[in-house]
């Protein structure tokens, strides 16, 4: 993959906005779609914190992440009620086709306002491909792992903190990264698409839903 580093860079800002209840920092990495990536995840005030951890399609953290606690399922892997695209995994079959994130179901829109979301798939795969991505075990000697995220097309860049992911009542796997999409995961609608690295690999992939994991807010601007 990318060399390993330790540096400590400067985000650069292409703007703010005002959300919810705050104002939310973004930065133009020039890609083709012209999405607006956050300095932030949801729930952190400094881009190398790992902010909340939350389930797909919850809006707020809790203390237990496991299928019983699950909002959209009845206890167990194949009882899902909400955002189902196939009837295996629904509750007495159930299936509603939904394969995107409304915005009552989305942290970043409920925590920010109607102009943020949570990323769908394809803008995983854009800033993965578009971009450079440079690991680093000390972001802003902050003692931070995680990838620095730099523009082919202009010298913006934002920072994707390696937090983990939460299953019951630990974080796991601190050394990795966890992100959410918008996008259910259609083929096995007990999963949703997320966004997964290490240091040396970084890809998206379907997870569990009842995971709690890390949500980094897009909002769209410059092609529009």
């Amino acid at each position: 993959m990318k060399s390993r580093i330790v540096a400590a860079c400067s985000v650069l800002i292409a703007g703010v906005t005002a959300g919810a209840q705050e104002t939310h920092e973004y930065v133009d990495l020039g890609l083709e779609s012209g999405t607006l990536w956050a300095t932030c995840n949801v729930g952190a005030d400094e881009p190398w914190k790992t902010g909340e951890y939350v389930a797909w399609g919850e809006v707020s953290k809790k203390a237990d992440y496991t299928w019983g606690s699950y909002v959209y399922a009845e206890g167990a892997v194949n009882t899902m009620t909400k955002y189902c695209s196939a009837a295996k995994y629904g509750s007495k079959g159930f299936a509603d086709d939904k394969t995107q994130l409304e915005g009552t179901d989305d942290i970043a829109t409920v925590r920010w306002g109607e102009s943020w979301r949570m990323p769908t798939e394809q803008e995983y795969r854009e800033l993965r491909d578009k971009c450079i991505w440079t690991w680093t075990d000390d972001y802003k000697q902050q003692g931070a792992d995680g990838y620095i995220v730099r523009s082919r097309t202009n010298s913006n860049e934002i920072f994707l903190p390696a937090g983990g992911l939460m299953t019951e009542k630990e974080v796991r796997k601190e050394t990795t990264g966890w992100y959410w999409s918008s996008t259910l995961y259609s083929a096995y609608a007990n999963d949703a698409r997320g966004f997964f690295f290490r240091n040396d690999t970084s890809y998206v992939h379907g997870h569990y839903r009842y995971q709690g994991q890390l949500v980094r807010a897009v909002r769209k601007g410059r092609t529009e």
